[in-house]
């Protein structure tokens, strides 16, 4: 059956030297297994805080890019000049679109995802809305309550 293992902000475990190697373990073992690891990070300049993650970078066959510093586009050496000027156009406009770009063995993809409002607030890690939503909740609301009236009150970005 295969699995996957989504690791979110996974700086934090690439910085370690445990957890790093453990990463670099699963990246090279989960192929075998019909197995795929999924780590997000702020930059790509986190998997070349040591080899471990190396590893997982340069063992990933699909990357997904979003907004990132210019810096961090210049530092990525397999990506040609034309591709780095796309990548540094990337944007996003906070409650109504974020663009990407999906690297993969076929080439290059780039998109635009654009959420509902409803799906804008469900998904949102944003600290003012996730904040919001839980002193809705604290007064006594359930979720879908909460969120609805985050959209009303347009708390939503």
């Amino acid at each position: 059956m295969p699995v996957a293992i989504v690791i979110d902000e996974a700086w934090d475990l690439l910085k370690g030297q445990g957890t790093a190697k453990f990463i670099e373990g699963v990246v090279r073992r989960a192929r075998k297994y019909t197995g795929a690891l999924i780590t997000g990070t702020q930059s790509m300049q986190d998997y070349k805080a040591n080899p471990a993650s190396n590893v997982c970078l340069e063992n990933s066959d699909y990357r997904i890019f979003l907004a990132q510093k210019p810096d961090s586009i210049d530092a990525l050496d397999s990506i040609e000049p034309p591709v780095k000027m796309l990548l540094k156009s990337i944007t996003s406009v906070p409650g109504r679109f974020s663009e990407m770009a999906i690297q993969m063995p076929e080439g290059f993809a780039y998109g635009r995802l654009m959420l509902d409002p409803f799906s804008l607030a469900v998904f949102s890690s944003k600290g003012s809305t996730v904040e919001r939503m839980n002193q809705y909740k604290a007064q006594g609301m359930d979720t879908v309550q909460a969120i609805k009236t985050l959209i009303e009150r347009g708390e939503v970005s």
